[in-house]
């Protein structure tokens, strides 16, 4: 059986017609909703971009033992394996953080790899900028020169896109339109794995017509901000503080418009899949990374942007569509919780490789074959240094770093160096060395939301509900030690 694994980058799954009632047009993932079954329940484990593809590639948790970086060399890596079991593996993406100075070790596996070039800050055209719009100076305004992410980014961006006129320029279209191709002069293959990723409908939200202006409702202007900054939360309380309502509203439109351009280039890898008759011997699996809040809960938390710490659930449950030729869904609703381990654990599972769990996750075929409707009690998931959140079906918990809290940074690769750094086995199960780095946690306030029923601005019941804070706790301490995270995690979170 082949296995084909959309990736698109930031997909909330409120913006989806097949999980909310909302006004954002997908018909075609709408389309594959009915086809296929649907987890209601997914949620994110280690956030942002590249911790996630670690744990999709090699299904190993990240964030309780570090952040952003290379595949580690005791990493067991998807393609690596789908390769060696009889597979042709293709990478199809315009993520350019693969590319990037620490982040090695995710391409290289596949048998191919297709690059497209010029999303975000990918440094691509070196030509001179000589007519930069306003739109591009606002992302570099919002940017202090004294921030980690001062880089002249909207520069660069707009010297990428600069000449991109039509969508079929964009690099959706572009991902889309090879991953097809690619499906037609490759559908003779025994079996294949075929990773398609989209780094849209990440920021910066820049889309042409029509989508521009589809639910913008008439609010625009060129100088409005398509990249809002959040790596640094007083820059982020500053934009949005600064920022006018309506052009918060034509952000959340872009983004908006972005999901649904998105969509439409999606539906054209579909009608490929339909000529190929490719359904038929082909599981397919549709997720993204993580959502993307856009100050929902306005200036009551104006920090509460992308997909930071707290991670509340509008950034932390994500879409999860799997189409599996054996056991077809047909718009079947599977509540089990689930998380982005599971997702390398069932791709494994479906190219037949040994042991596919790994360390951390857990095959959903029980769950796709109607065995089972349970999957998890609860789920662990967070960034790296932030704290650490906990839900089960009723509640969450964010458990965040108390003051002083020890916190290591447990990698082969250095990512930061320090006089106290040491070198020996700390990560259970794994014989080669590595460094133990201390590092600095976040403090943030604690947070206990109900998931009774979600909304975009929930409330903080952390002072109210002391029993299930307690219950909550107690749970985040078993989850803790099923997955053997580092000996000091209890004491940075103030549970020793």
């Amino acid at each position: 059986m082949n296995v084909i694994t959309v990736l698109l980058d930031s997909l909330n799954f409120h913006a989806l017609q097949a999980y909310q009632d909302t006004h954002v047009q997908t018909p075609n993932l709408s389309r594959f909703a009915e086809r296929a079954t649907v987890f209601d329940n997914h949620f994110i484990s280690s956030a942002p971009c590249m911790p996630t593809r670690r744990e999709l590639f090699t299904g190993r948790q990240e964030f309780l033992w570090r952040g952003w970086g290379h595949v580690e060399p005791w990493d067991r890596h998807l393609a690596a394996e789908a390769g060696a079991n009889g597979c042709v593996t293709q990478m199809v993406t315009d993520h350019y953080h693969y590319w990037e100075d620490k982040a090695h070790g995710y391409f290289e596996p596949f048998h191919g790899v297709e690059f497209v070039r010029g999303s975000e800050g990918d440094m691509w055209d070196t030509a001179p900028v000589d007519d930069e719009p306003g739109w591009a100076r606002a992302i570099n305004r919002a940017r202090s020169s004294r921030s980690r992410n001062f880089d002249g980014r909207g520069t660069q961006y707009y010297a990428n896109a600069r000449n991109w006129e039509i969508e079929e320029e964009f690099p959706a279209a572009q991902v889309m339109c090879r991953a097809a191709d690619w499906l037609e002069a490759n559908r003779e293959h025994e079996r294949f794995l075929l990773w398609v990723e989209s780094f849209d409908p990440h920021e910066p939200f820049h889309v042409p017509e029509p989508y521009r202006s589809l639910y913008t409702g008439g609010i625009d202007s060129p100088d409005f901000n398509p990249w809002p900054p959040y790596q640094d939360p007083e820059e982020t309380r500053r934009f949005v503080r600064n920022a006018s309502s309506d052009e918060l509203a034509w952000i959340r439109a872009q983004y908006e418009g972005n999901v649904t351009m998105v969509d439409a280039w999606l539906g054209r890898l579909w009608n490929r899949m339909d000529e190929l008759g490719l359904w038929e011997n082909t599981a397919v699996i549709v997720t993204t990374d993580h959502g993307h809040d856009l100050c929902y809960n306005g200036l009551e938390n104006p920090t509460i942007w992308a997909k930071d710490f707290p991670h509340p659930e509008s950034h932390a449950r994500i879409p999860l569509m799997v189409w599996h030729p054996q056991h077809p869904g047909n718009g079947r609703r599977i509540k089990a919780l689930t998380n982005a381990l599971d997702v390398n654990a069932t791709m494994g599972d479906m190219l037949d490789i040994e042991d596919p769990d790994g360390p951390h996750g857990r095959s959903l075929m029980p769950l796709l074959r109607g065995e089972t409707d349970r999957h998890r009690d609860l789920l662990l998931y967070g960034r790296f240094g932030d704290g650490v959140v906990v839900s089960d079906e009723n509640w969450t918990l964010t458990q965040s770093s108390r003051p002083g809290g020890p916190l290591y940074w447990y990698s082969t690769t250095g990512m930061n160096t320090s006089a106290d750094m040491t070198s020996g086995h700390f990560i259970p199960g794994v014989d080669v060395p590595q460094w133990r780095v201390p590092a600095q946690a976040q403090v943030c306030p604690n947070y206990l939301w109900s998931r009774e029923e979600f909304t975009l601005r929930p409330r903080n019941l952390y002072e109210q509900e002391p029993a299930q804070v307690h219950r909550m706790q107690e749970m985040l301490r078993a989850g803790l030690a099923q997955c053997q995270a580092p000996p000091e995690t209890l004491a940075r979170l103030g549970l020793d």
